[in-house]
């Protein structure tokens, strides 16, 4: 079901999904449907902000979808993967490798190496283990957070953190940062998005590979800070984060995501 127009937020897009939950109801039909929910397209116009305020005329009746319309279902329904007996007995980290795979690990790698020959730095050599090590201390700097990226490598006792220094240097650290690239700047398609594209495409895949999904889903944005420069970027007046990426989510009751797609 793919909404074209986005009305009145929340309300319309409820009303959307009540929609097409009763269509399946009154269906005849005694097999299961999976229902794809989309977020709504925009077209090519500017939206500077998605604000909650209601337009009475927007959600006028003779602009909403009429009782006609119909949603369209697969002829044909896959079973989904038997992933939680397959991989039940696995660790955290073992479970974690199923989405980061070792074809994104080496692909990383080669494109990280590629932009330092690009910027003309022929002695930087990176190797598939520097970029987990690196992907690991980024992952940990999200719950441990200290003022500054220096104060990673402090030796106070108030805020040193041993496993950073135990892993690898800080100007080690600082130079893979440098060069960490996940796309090759001579292939890059037209979007806003190209040089992330390729690492999202991987990671919908497998969440959608290894995922079991659930009767009962929810579309919404999910907003991911951003203070630097990017065409992408949004400004929402009334957002706890203000200046970030708005990123569609579909996710299941778990908290779970199934689908992901930047907004542009």
């Amino acid at each position: 079901m793919n909404c074209n127009k986005f009305y009145g937020g929340r309300i319309v897009r409820y009303k959307f999904m009540c929609d097409a939950l009763n269509h399946l109801e009154a269906s005849t039909l005694e097999k299961e449907h999976d229902v794809v929910l989309l977020p709504p397209a925009s077209g090519n116009k500017e939206i500077e902000s998605d604000e909650e305020d209601i337009d009475d005329e927007a959600l006028h009746r003779s602009n909403l979808p009429q009782e006609s319309e119909s949603l369209a279902l697969q002829a044909s329904i896959a079973e989904p993967p038997k992933a939680r007996s397959e991989h039940a007995g696995k660790s955290e980290y073992e479970i974690f490798l199923l989405f980061r795979t070792l074809e994104i690990i080496s692909y990383i790698t080669e494109q990280t190496n590629l932009y330092a020959r690009d910027k003309n730095d022929h002695k930087f050599m990176v190797t598939e283990e520097d970029i987990c090590q690196f992907l690991g201390l980024i992952l940990i700097s999200s719950c441990h957070n200290v003022p500054s990226e220096n104060d990673y490598w402090s030796t106070a006792e108030d805020m040193q953190a041993p496993i950073f220094s135990k892993t690898m240097s800080r100007d080690n650290f600082r130079t893979i940062k440098r060069y960490f690239h996940v796309a090759e700047n001579q292939k890059l398609d037209n979007s806003k998005i190209a040089k992330i594209s390729w690492l999202y495409s991987k990671l919908k895949k497998n969440l959608q590979q290894f995922s079991v999904f659930h009767k009962m889903l929810s579309v919404d944005e999910a907003m991911v800070p951003y203070y630097g420069h990017h065409s992408a970027k949004m400004f929402i007046k009334n957002k706890p984060v203000r200046f970030a990426f708005k990123i569609w989510m579909l996710c299941g009751s778990d908290r779970y995501p199934y689908n992901m797609d930047i907004y542009c």
